[in-house]
């Protein structure tokens, strides 16, 4: 079919009963029962999930896919589609699921709410900020590009922004690889399936002394920080110091990290940094 958003569908029916699996045995361990989807495509993996939650919503963008999910909301009455870019307004409330996207600035909760999605790699990042680092989500499923999923699930040395910022709050598991052939057209790339669940202490101060991969952190000032010299990936601490001093003022930054690039920073490290 003509693919208005040039989506790669996911059509390996071994590979789609492995991450409703994983979805299913997730929203139990989270007491979920409520879901959101992200970009359902041609709802694949909706039918294979959709009876197990009291409520779902499906966030769809290209609405040439009317035809394959219309008659799929008519006899599923508890799932509601929104024709909507999921970027562009605030998270879905769980319940009552509302019939229009929400107006700027409606408050909203999301205790009960699993949220899963095969997504691209340009909104790959943005989609995890806003639900995982603005929002208070308790877990989620996720067909992501190999690369990005390895840099934010595994203790690799490369500490990308998202993942400084997404294992505050989370811890995040490398499910499995995806070959590019599970897909219809097969990308150029693979892919893996990555899960997340909420601490069970991920308040807004710094953690107590090992407790979590962002120990003794304070998360507040962590995105302050990371928000002014992530933008410098090839660059060093001390250019980057150099450059934005003003801005650094506030910071800590010891002599001897003066020749490391922020990606490199170890936890403790970052701790120095970020200390008053």
């Amino acid at each position: 079919m003509w693919r208005k958003f040039w989506q790669h569908f996911l059509s390996d029916q071994t590979v789609l009963a492995r991450i409703a699996d994983t979805v299913l045995w997730l929203g139990q361990e989270l007491w979920c029962d409520q879901l959101v989807e992200i970009g359902p495509g041609q709802w694949v993996l909706t039918r294979l999930i959709v009876d197990s939650f009291r409520t779902v919503r499906l966030m769809e963008i290209d609405t040439t896919l009317e035809s394959y999910l219309t008659p799929f909301e008519v006899s599923h009455p508890d799932l509601q589609i929104v024709w909507w870019d999921v970027l562009q307004q605030n998270h879905p409330h769980p319940s009552p699921l509302p019939t229009a996207p929400l107006g700027e600035g409606e408050s909203l909760e999301y205790s009960e709410t699993l949220v899963v999605g095969n997504l691209p790699y340009y909104i790959t990042s943005p989609i995890f900020r806003k639900f995982f680092v603005d929002s208070d989500v308790p877990g989620g499923v996720f067909l992501i590009q190999k690369e990005v999923a390895q840099k934010i699930a595994t203790d690799t040395k490369q500490k990308s922004y998202l993942r400084w910022l997404l294992n505050y709050g989370y811890d995040i598991e490398y499910n499995f690889l995806v070959s590019a052939t599970a897909f219809d057209p097969p990308p150029k790339v693979q892919s893996a399936v990555v899960s997340f669940r909420k601490k069970k202490n991920p308040h807004p101060g710094p953690l107590p002394k090992g407790e979590g991969e962002c120990s003794n952190i304070d998360f507040d000032r962590m995105v302050e920080f990371l928000d002014i010299v992530s933008q410098y990936t090839r660059k060093t601490m001390r250019k980057i110091r150099k450059m934005r001093k003003d801005d650094l003022e506030s910071f800590v930054l010891p002599d001897e990290l003066e020749m490391k690039r922020v990606q490199e920073l170890t936890r403790e490290e970052m701790r120095m940094i970020l200390n008053r």
